[in-house]
């Protein structure tokens, strides 16, 4: 089967999208902790379901814990919109799993404004509660693997 030309051309996009924040936040001129600190404060927050406003409160955090505002906007970009409704669905599913009260199934074929108005709050509890057994662990390792990125490709620039 052939690929269409669409497909492969939106695929070279957003490899070529991904390797220019990359090269963006390698070459970002503050502190490798700083760095570092900013990609976990973003792949925290890019964790909790606050879609419109992940960006926002990230750079906000990373303002208040002087960390790099940029790698903080790049880190919420671990939920985009090809992550969306995978990663709320699992965030959803942990939480259910182990929040103390009881959350409905999510049966999407049956889902409308009634049973989300009706148990809006039990699910978003879910969600977050997922969310951030996740973000934990996650922007940890986030912290440390951006740390070593950062410190190798600053230590192979200067060799040069």
């Amino acid at each position: 089967m052939r690929e269409s030309k669409s497909g492969r051309g939106l695929r070279e996009r957003i490899a070529r999208y991904v390797r220019h924040q990359r090269l963006r936040l390698l070459r970002v001129k503050a502190s490798p902790e700083s760095v570092a600190r900013g990609m976990a404060i973003g792949v925290f927050v890019g964790f909790i379901p606050l879609l419109p406003s992940q960006t926002l409160v990230a750079v906000g955090l990373a303002v208040m814990l002087k960390s790099s505002k940029l790698a903080a906007a790049i880190g919420t970009l671990v939920t985009n919109p090809f992550t969306w409704v995978f990663l709320y669905l699992l965030f959803y599913r942990i939480g259910r799993a182990i929040l103390p009260f009881d959350i409905p199934p999510l049966d999407i074929s049956r889902l409308d404004a009634r049973t989300l108005l009706d148990s809006g709050w039990r699910m978003a509890a879910a969600m977050v509660a997922g969310g951030l057994i996740l973000a934990v662990p996650s922007s940890i390792l986030a912290y440390y693997a951006s740390l070593r990125g950062i410190l190798a490709y600053r230590t192979r620039r200067t060799e040069r």
